[in-house]
């Protein structure tokens, strides 16, 4: 009976709050020891219920911090890009005015060029945006690839190749592998293609992080819930017919926010990650009222 009515407050009162944490520690450190709570300091955003999915990037020399915003009153995520003092950029207005969900904002650079792609899943594509200096906002060039409800897609080029990991809403923790010899190219699905059929680390938490000649990607682990820690994932061999990974770390959540961790972003000057914690309050309840009622008649609201 106690057990049943646990269940019940949690299902009833119980939701997650999302932050986005500046970590002051080495790559090397958070490799070998993991994230330390006295070394996060948490990014000033409090008026969303979700602040999460970090990305970091640079314009002009200037770092830059690109995450998805979410309120369960407005039902849809969406983007936002702030400079690391707070002060936010319309870079992603454009992008947030195409309907529906917006999330994981990946940002890259390639010749000289600023890109994102962006999770768009209900698009059925992978889209590709470029940033327009002159309008200060990015722009859609083209789908890289179409067909499924993609998320979390991140991509990486190696040795004259571009590679995309991606999975589908319908089955996030499928990692499936595209490969392409342009980045605005053909896409075919790797012959190894899936790499990883589980909820450890199935789902993709950040971009592909390059340390010196190695590649990193990392992976969710969804045991035991959403976002429960993140993996980083040794890519081993990463050719247009072969592939190979292993697991070299668990990165979980800090305090006060030791209930998950799911994203991962470092520049080499800077390191973000996304954390969370379990929240319960009576207002909760009526915010998980109104969120159904949203969803279940595709409502989007704006944001203010």
């Amino acid at each position: 009976m106690l057990d049943a009515m646990k269940t019940l407050y949690r299902k009833l009162f119980e939701l997650e709050q999302w932050r986005i944490g500046v970590v002051d520690q080495t790559l090397a450190e958070v490799f070998q020891r993991g994230i330390r709570s006295e070394q996060v300091t948490w990014f000033p955003c409090h008026q969303y219920d979700f602040v999460a999915d970090p990305f970091l990037f640079s314009l002009k020399g200037k770092p830059y911090l690109a995450c998805e915003i979410f309120n369960y009153f407005s039902a849809k995520g969406k983007l936002r890009c702030y400079d690391l003092n707070g002060q936010e950029y319309p870079f992603f207005d454009e992008v947030n005015r195409v309907k529906g969900h917006k999330s994981y904002p990946l940002v890259f650079e390639h010749d000289g060029e600023i890109y994102l792609i962006p999770e768009t899943s209900d698009l059925n594509a992978v889209s590709l945006y470029q940033f327009d200096d002159q309008k200060q906002r990015f722009i859609w060039q083209r789908h890289l690839i179409e067909g499924k409800d993609f998320v979390d897609t991140s991509i990486v080029q190696e040795d004259g190749y571009w590679y995309l990991f991606t999975s589908s809403a319908q089955d996030p923790y499928t990692q499936r592998l595209f490969v392409s010899e342009a980045l605005t190219g053909v896409f075919s699905e790797h012959p190894q293609s899936p790499i990883c059929c589980h909820r450890l680390g199935g789902r993709n938490g950040g971009a592909i992080l390059r340390d010196h000649h190695q590649l990193y990607r990392f992976g969710q682990n969804g045991v035991g819930g959403y976002g429960k820690s993140l993996l980083v994932i040794k890519i081993e061999r990463l050719t247009p017919t072969q592939y190979q990974e292993s697991v070299v770390r668990e990165l979980t959540g800090v305090s006060p926010y030791a209930d998950g961790l799911h994203t991962f972003a470092y520049s080499g000057e800077h390191m973000v990650v996304d954390a969370k914690k379990h929240t319960y309050f009576l207002s909760n309840l009526f915010k998980k009222i109104v969120f159904k009622c949203l969803e279940r008649l595709n409502i989007e609201r704006r944001y203010h």
